[in-house]
């Protein structure tokens, strides 16, 4: 598993942290000739203190939970879960469970209340991947947690890289068979079988043998196309949204996004990028509406760099709403981490190098 460290973007929170965004300074002109956009800036409208001495190098992704609570995973091994006031701040942690020894942490989700669940998998037999076990482990403030053991009735060892935990308590994972040729995601019920397996069309597949290169390996020797098929499935990221749907975004500028609901019905829909070239940082769901965040490549490195949000209506999958910013080295801001009921969550570094919680509404 592949995880990169994030160094938090820029944007102006130090300077009395009242202002969020004060480079809110053009609205995306491309997109669909049929979407119907508005030219949105970003406004704070409130500003909570975090009880935590951590700073804000990450590893991706961040994810937010029902009660709004935000998880960071701030180390290899453990997320951090952020109460919604600041006031409580506790980790989850593999190296909290002695069960799972040498175990690996592949994913994270929240749960109802301010539960953690942890993705985790381990070789039973180190060194034979063919052994491998996918885990997940339940953590409650108190100190209370639980591990189930996923099953799984098809052959060959499924590698779990995301995941999501419906309100019923059922999970959803997904990942990739060992030999398969797709994407994989299953619906687990919390003793850990198998509910449904899960189909999605025009999804990430690894390839036939690559016509480009067919002989070109990476340094461990896998073919080409099935290195770049794994960094494609474990880059994805999987979150529930505020409807109680699971969604599953995979990382090319366009996604696509796969809206799965507790009964397992899958619907896919593609985002629309900038038209500039543009990295797809984050998806966010709220009733109705996808928020995807863009980078925007920046090949003049002297210059500031840019981020796009871009606001889609699911029913229509128009573009209702841009806004862009520029990048203030100056200042640090991770986010945005959450989208709720219109509103937007950054975590900043105020002057005292404590955290805060940053809300911001979009407004025309």
């Amino acid at each position: 598993m592949a995880w990169t460290w994030e160094a938090p973007i820029s944007m102006p929170l130090r300077s009395g942290l009242g202002r969020l965004i004060t480079y809110v300074v053009w609205a995306t002109a491309t997109g669909a000739i049929a979407d119907c956009q508005e030219n949105l800036s970003l406004v704070t409208t409130d500003v909570v203190p975090v009880a935590s001495g951590h700073g804000l190098n990450h590893l991706l992704p961040v994810k937010s939970g029902a009660e709004g609570q935000i998880l960071i995973r701030f180390d290899v091994d453990t997320v951090t879960s952020i109460a919604a006031d600041g006031k409580r701040v506790w980790d989850a942690s593999l190296t909290q469970v002695p069960e799972l020894t040498n175990a690996g942490l592949s994913d994270f989700a929240a749960g109802d209340g301010d539960e953690v669940y942890l993705l985790a998998e381990r070789q039973e037999v180190p060194g034979d991947p063919s052994s491998s076990v996918t885990y997940i482990v339940r953590f409650r403030p108190s100190g209370d947690r639980s591990i189930v053991k996923l099953s799984d009735s098809r052959s060959g060892p499924f590698h779990g890289r995301q995941l999501a935990v419906f309100g019923s308590g059922d999970f959803f994972v997904s990942g990739f068979l060992q030999g398969a040729p797709n994407a994989t995601a299953f619906i687990f019920n919390n003793s850990g079988q198998v509910v449904k397996e899960l189909s999605f069309a025009n999804d990430v597949r690894l390839e036939e043998p690559n016509q480009r290169h067919p002989s070109l390996k990476d340094l461990s020797g896998q073919p080409t196309s099935e290195v770049e098929f794994r960094d494609r499935v474990e880059a994805s990221w999987a979150q529930r949204s505020s409807d109680g749907n699971v969604y599953l975004a995979r990382t090319d500028p366009k996604g696509p996004v796969f809206i799965v609901t507790p009964g397992g019905k899958v619907t896919r829909m593609a985002l629309k990028p900038p038209g500039v070239e543009s990295r797809l940082y984050s998806v966010l769901l709220d009733r109705g509406s996808v928020l995807s965040e863009y980078r925007v490549t920046q090949k003049d490195q002297a210059k500031p760099r840019k981020c796009s949000l871009r606001i889609m209506n699911l029913a229509t999958e128009q573009i209702r709403g841009t806004a862009e910013y520029a990048v203030d080295v100056r200042n640090n801001a991770i986010g945005p981490v959450q989208y709720k009921d219109g509103l937007l969550t950054y975590i900043g570094l105020a002057k005292d190098n404590h955290l805060r919680i940053v809300k911001v509404r979009l407004q025309p």
